[in-house]
């Protein structure tokens, strides 16, 4: 299960497609299984029903890590303070903090990003980036990334190491900025 806070819309009443607010976009489901030929329904308890997950193409860096690795994501929005900009964020539009531990696993998995068809899905979560639908989705491409790390960093993403995530993750969930905080069960603190 994926564990997030977003300072943005929550989950919608009645989900539309973001292609009526952005124009074209592009979806996206990360995994560390290639060969992916359909992508099948799986259940969320959340939704209290079975669902394939996607990403819209601005949020990508946040799945560009291990699955399991613990992250918080965050980037600057109209709402978001100059004090926390200077302070998080300096001239970078976004960033992952990732535990330091987790340095020579982002460098070396192996992740496959496959493009699903966006006609298929519904907004979930318009400020996360988060994509529904409740039918099997055959995927268009897949592309195979053999470092996440460097991928990040070719999308103009800031990567920050750090010892402890758990408390960086509260000051950026008390901060302007929006933020995503991603896997953090598995955060050494956390544990």
């Amino acid at each position: 299960m994926i564990r997030t806070a977003v300072r943005a819309v929550a989950v919608q009443q009645n989900p539309v497609s973001l292609g009526r607010l952005y124009g074209v976009f592009m979806l996206y489901h990360v995994s560390e299984s290639d060969g992916i030929a359909v992508f099948e329904p799986r259940w969320a308890e959340v939704h209290d029903a079975a669902v394939v997950w996607a990403i819209h193409e601005r949020r990508l860096h946040n799945y560009l890590l291990p699955r399991d690795c613990p992250r918080v994501a965050y980037s600057a929005n109209a709402d978001t303070s100059t004090a926390d900009i200077a302070q998080y964020l300096g001239a970078g539009s976004a960033a992952v903090a990732v535990e330091s531990r987790w340095a020579q696993r982002l460098q070396s998995t192996k992740l496959y990003c496959y493009q699903l068809p966006a006609d298929a899905f519904r907004v979930m979560d318009v400020g996360a980036g988060y994509y529904i639908s409740n039918q099997s989705v055959i995927p268009i491409s897949v592309r195979e990334i053999e470092n996440p790390m460097l991928a990040l960093l070719e999308r103009g993403i800031e990567i920050r190491f750090m010892r402890e995530l758990v408390a960086f993750s509260q000051r950026i969930a008390a901060s302007t900025l929006e933020f995503s905080l991603i896997r953090m069960r598995n955060a050494g603190s956390a544990a």
